[in-house]
């Protein structure tokens, strides 16, 4: 075989090899097929959904417990069977519209009795966007609760309302009693609109978009004059209902009306314990856009948001966890019953402990949570609700190493520190020097309060394992425990004529109590 001919055997499959795959890459990169688009969503009906006529409402005279009377027969009425399903807009006779599945017909067709039906029962296709704006010219009626005045002329603002102390918790349930409560000052101011996206395809619920926006500024403030447990409450303060209306006509032969009626509720949450005085105030404004997106059988969040927060140092001195909240609730009723719903609410925090460092922190946030009842939507996806925006931040902590400061008439300040790995009781000049320490044990000292004549001091400690209320002389000698009671007492102050104020649950709650300085007769004032 000559040279020439090996060579052509063996660089043969060579070529073919390089060809194929240049081929092939070129088959890969260059796809001269566009992309199928989907055909547009038809919308109709199904055959047996029927739009009830102007004509045919016109002589409905009674609609309760799903059956509908009319006072004559219609040539519409007499071409309804059972297991149609009628519709109609609003009238006054059905202020929600109608949207139900016949059960059965009497009375010469002019009774007709139901049951509830939903949209994927009622439309084979459609596809349907609509979007509303709240406005108090809305409104058909409104409940306000005690301690809340509806401030509507707020600039900027279609809704706003005070809050003047608004009781959120009550030690007695005496409203008369003041000294044992926590309150809520402030105001809740926003603007609220949505936008819903409905999509039906082949008896099928395959899209759905539900948005809230909201432009809002929440300004609350917390007063507790208690010690409480645990609790967690929430509060109706505002609720508004109004007129409802044919959101969007469905482009069928004959149009099929989507009702919605708005409810509107402003809440006051709070949650929290409580073991001595707080007052915490934060000023938020925000504006947000939450939502829920259901589409390919998949739930997905919507959250877009800015805000900026003030607030004022919060007035604490001992240990406390305490969250105040407030905003609006929107719930939207499809024909009358259940549909989207969105709760947003911005906050105010505090955590506070006397053993950590730092020994108090304050928090500003805000939280949107959203949810669909599909009642009224279809019966192939189930209710569905989340969290979307949580978002919180640290405004404030206890900072430096002087807490709880209180100065005499002679210019010396006792304090708290926590230098030495637990708080303390300390006391210096005003200028800083001559720093002295006075308490020295594992426990907790803290609430230090001087004497009318600056000779004592008065403090709170838990060194025999409960809260009791300790004296001890300016220059650290003579510390005595003036109550040594199985209850815990908190909370001690001096009175002018020498006697001392504190707070004790020895009747099984809270309340004040007034002793002498060497601890004798302590009795309730009132």
């Amino acid at each position: 075989m000559k040279l020439t001919e090996i060579l052509k055997r063996k660089t043969l499959p060579l070529f073919f090899s390089s060809a194929l795959a240049l081929n092939s890459f070129v088959a890969c990169k260059i796809d001269p097929t566009p992309p199928p688009i989907p055909d547009p969503i038809v919308n109709q009906l199904s055959e047996t959904t029927k739009p009830l006529d102007n004509y045919t409402m016109d002589k409905l005279v009674s609609y309760e417990d799903g059956i509908l009377t009319f006072n004559k027969t219609t040539e519409q009425l007499e071409s309804i069977l059972a297991g149609d399903i009628i519709v109609a807009g609003v009238n006054d006779v059905a202020p929600n519209g109608i949207l139900r599945k016949v059960t059965s017909i009497s009375n010469y067709n002019k009774t007709i009795y139901t049951i509830q039906t939903n949209l994927e029962e009622a439309i084979k296709s459609c596809s349907v966007e609509f979007s509303n704006k709240l406005t108090p010219q809305l409104i058909e009626s409104s409940i306000l609760s005690r301690g809340i005045l509806d401030a509507s002329l707020v600039e900027g603002f279609d809704f706003s309302i005070n809050l003047d102390n608004v009781i959120l918790y009550d030690v007695d349930g005496n409203t008369s009693t003041i000294n044992d409560q926590v309150i809520a000052n402030g105001n809740i101011s926003f603007n609220l609109e949505f936008d819903i996206y409905l999509q039906i395809q082949d008896f099928k619920l395959t899209k759905l978009k539900f948005e809230n926006k909201i432009n809002e500024a929440v300004n609350l403030e917390l007063i507790g004059e208690c010690s409480m447990p645990d609790i967690n409450k929430t509060i109706k303060i505002a609720e508004y209902n109004f007129t409802p209306f044919v959101a969007a006509w469905i482009p069928t032969t004959p149009p099929f009306p989507i009702v919605l009626a708005p409810e509107l509720e402003v809440n006051v949450n709070f949650e929290g314990n409580l073991s001595s005085t707080i007052i915490i105030s934060v000023n938020q404004n925000a504006e947000l856009t939450s939502g829920l997106l259901y589409e390919n059988g998949n739930w997905s969040p919507i959250s877009d948001f800015s805000n900026n927060f003030q607030f004022n140092e919060p007035q604490l001195t001992a240990n406390a966890f305490a969250k105040v909240s407030g905003g609006p609730r929107l719930n939207l009723l499809l024909y009358g019953v259940a549909g989207p719903y969105a709760e947003i609410n911005g906050y105010a925090k505090i955590e506070a402990d006397v053993n950590k460092y730092p020994w108090w922190s304050l928090y500003g946030g805000l939280e949107a949570k959203l949810g669909v009842n599909v009642q009224v939507l279809g019966h192939t996806i189930a209710d569905y609700n989340k969290t979307v925006i949580d978002f919180e931040k640290v405004l404030a902590e206890a900072g430096g190493d002087f807490l709880q400061m209180e100065e005499n008439s002679k210019g010396e300040i006792v304090f708290v520190s926590l230098r030495d790995g637990n708080p303390e009781i300390y006391t210096m000049n005003a200028d800083g020097s001559n720093q002295k320490r006075l308490t020295n044990n594992l426990a907790t000292d803290f609430l230090p309060g001087w004497s009318p004549d600056d000779t004592q001091i008065v403090f709170n400690s838990n060194r025999d394992n409960n809260w009791e209320i300790y004296k001890i002389n300016f220059d650290g000698s003579n510390q005595t425990n003036l109550t040594n009671h199985f209850a815990k007492d908190i909370n001690p102050r001096w009175l002018s004529d020498g006697r001392i104020v504190f707070r004790t649950n020895r009747e099984g709650y809270y309340e004040q109590y007034i002793m002498n300085s060497d601890g004798s007769n302590p009795h309730s004032p009132f």
